[in-house]
C-alpha cells in the first residue's frame, strides 16, 4: 500500500508544480521584455492558488496559515488573514464578501469575512487518510455553495454558504484533480484520475440529486481544467503530456488536445467563455487559447514557475501565482495582441 501512495503521488505532482515544498521566499519574476505582465505583488510567501469576484480583487492562498488580497489598481498588498490550517485551494464568493479556504491536509475549511478581512468560522471534512496532494475550490455563480474536491480523503464536499456547513458528501471511486461548476449551477465537473494515475476520469453530477449522469475515461492524467459556460465542452490541463485536451462534454469523446508549454499546471476561462488561458511551470508562460479556433493566439513571458491562473470579472487581467513570492497581474488585451 505504501509503495502505491508512494506512486500516485509522484505521478500527480508531475506538471503540477512543487505542491508540498517549503516557503518560496526568492526575489519575484522577472518578466522578459515584451511580457504582458504589467505589474508585479510581494507575497509573504509563494502562493499556491487563486481566486477574484466582484470587487476586482485577488485572493492568494499561501502556506503558514494566510489569505493575502490584493489590490491590482495599487498593485499592493491590501489586507493579510490568518486563517486555521495550511491554506492551499481558495474560492470566493461571486459578490466577494466570503473566501473560503481548503486546508492542504483536507480537514478543514476556513471561512473568511473579506470586508471584515478575518476568519468567521471553520468547516470540519474529517481526518485526513493518504497524502493530501492538490485540494480544489469552486463557487456557484449565484455564490450559494462551494464545491470542495478532497484529495485526502476522494471526497467532494458541498458547502451550503447560507449556513456554512457541509450540505452534501459524496465518495468518488478516484482522486480528483480539479472541480468546476456550471453557469446555471445545475452541474458539478470533477476530474481526477484513478489508481495509480494512469489515466483520466471526469464525471458530470447534478447538483439537485448529487447524482453522477455522465462519466468520460480519459487517456491521459488531468491536473486542472476549465468549462464553457454553455457546459458544452471542458478545457483539461495535461501536465505531463504539455497540452491542453478539448472534451466534448455533451458527445462525450476527446475532440483534440492543443500543443502548450512544457508542464501546464493552472488553467481559466473568462467570463464569456472566448479564451482559456493556461500557464506553464516548466517555461514561464501564460498562453491564450480562442475558443473559437481551438488555437493558441498569444504567448507571453511571466516569470519563474507559474502556477495558479484566474481571470477577473471583467476580462481585462489575468492573476498568476508563482512558486515564488510573487503574484503576477496580466494585461490581457497586451497578451491578445
Amino acid at each position: 500500500m505504501k509503495s502505491t501512495l508512494v506512486m500516485v503521488v509522484a505521478v500527480l505532482l508531475a506538471g503540477c508544480g512543487p505542491a508540498m515544498q517549503s516557503s518560496g521566499r526568492g526575489s519575484g519574476p522577472d518578466a522578459a521584455a515584451g511580457s504582458a505582465v504589467i505589474a508585479t505583488v510581494r507575497l509573504p510567501d509563494f502562493g499556491v492558488d487563486v481566486a477574484t469576484g466582484a470587487d476586482g480583487r485577488a485572493y492568494v492562498a499561501v502556506p503558514g496559515n494566510k489569505l493575502v488580497i490584493v489590490d491590482p489598481n495599487a498593485a499592493a498588498v491590501a489586507a493579510t488573514v490568518e486563517v486555521d490550517g495550511e491554506p492551499y485551494a481558495v474560492a470566493v464568493t461571486p459578490d466577494a464578501r466570503r473566501a473560503y479556504l481548503v486546508d492542504l491536509r483536507g480537514e478543514e475549511v476556513s471561512v473568511v469575512d473579506t470586508a471584515a478581512a478575518k476568519q468567521t468560522s471553520r468547516i470540519p471534512m474529517g481526518t485526513m487518510q493518504r497524502p493530501s496532494l492538490r485540494p480544489t475550490a469552486a463557487a456557484s455563480r449565484d455564490g450559494t455553495r462551494v464545491y470542495v474536491a478532497n484529495t485526502a480523503r476522494d471526497h467532494l464536499f458541498v458547502i451550503d454558504t447560507r449556513a456554512d456547513e457541509i450540505a452534501h458528501d459524496l465518495f468518488l471511486d478516484f482522486h480528483p484533480a480539479d472541480v468546476a461548476v456550471s453557469a446555471d449551477g445545475h452541474f458539478a465537473y470533477v476530474v481526477g484520475c484513478r489508481l495509480v494515475c494512469t489515466d483520466g476520469t471526469l464525471i458530470i453530477l447534478d447538483t439537485d440529486t448529487y447524482q453522477e449522469v455522465r462519466r468520460m475515461m480519459l487517456p491521459f492524467v488531468p491536473t486542472a481544467m476549465a468549462v464553457t459556460p454553455d457546459g458544452r465542452r471542458a478545457y483539461v490541463a495535461d501536465g505531463r503530456e504539455a497540452q491542453v485536451s478539448v472534451v466534448d462534454l455533451v458527445g462525450q469523446k476527446l475532440l483534440m488536445t492543443i500543443p502548450v508549454g512544457p508542464e501546464p499546471v493552472g488553467i481559466a476561462m473568462n467570463a464569456t467563455g472566448t479564451a482559456v488561458y493556461v500557464t506553464s511551470f516548466r517555461n514561464g508562460t501564460l498562453a491564450v487559447i480562442s475558443t473559437g479556433t481551438n488555437d493558441v493566439v498569444g504567448t507571453t513571458p511571466v516569470g519563474g514557475s507559474p502556477r495558479a491562473v484566474v481571470v477577473s470579472r471583467d476580462g481585462t487581467r489575468a492573476f498568476v501565482t508563482h512558486s515564488t513570492s510573487t503574484l503576477s497581474i496580466v494585461d490581457l488585451a497586451r497578451l491578445g495582441r
